[in-house]
């Protein structure tokens, strides 16, 4: 059941996505405008890195109920906890130029801000369970 649009509106004015929105979002329409607009606004690169986020979250989600996979990730508490960089390369056991190059071919999202790439702690956790899982594939 499709629901007003006033319901998606909260009480301080701002619109409530629901997840399964916001990948289609991202996945149809955002991500191939996302590098072009990036740094533009920080608040905007802050929004579509959400976006993106719960998009994930909830495509993981579905993905949990399929087949199983062997290896599983491992339980991230969400934080607001941003990284350099340099310090996900630390995180990862990269290069900060392989992160760099992530976030260039859009394995790896963040936002730019003053000159520096800002990665959230939960998307090096999807990005290390996804590229452990490859590694595991033959």
């Amino acid at each position: 059941m499709i629901r007003p649009p006033e319901t998606y509106i909260v009480p301080a004015g701002s619109v409530m996505v629901p997840a399964r929105i916001a990948r289609l979002l991202m996945v149809k329409i955002l991500d191939s405008y996302r590098s072009r607009i990036r740094g533009v606004d920080p608040e905007l690169d802050t929004i579509l890195t959400a976006l993106d986020l719960a998009g994930r979250r909830w495509a993981a989600q579905r993905a949990d109920r399929g087949t199983p996979v062997a290896a599983t990730a491992e339980p991230v508490e969400p934080s607001n906890e941003w990284f350099t960089t340099t310090q996900a390369a630390d995180v990862l056991g990269i290069t900060s130029r392989a992160v760099r190059k992530a976030l260039a071919e859009k394995k790896l999202t963040g936002f730019h801000r003053g000159g520096q790439w800002w990665i959230a702690r939960e998307e090096l956790a999807h990005y290390r369970a996804t590229r452990d899982h490859h590694e595991e594939t033959p």
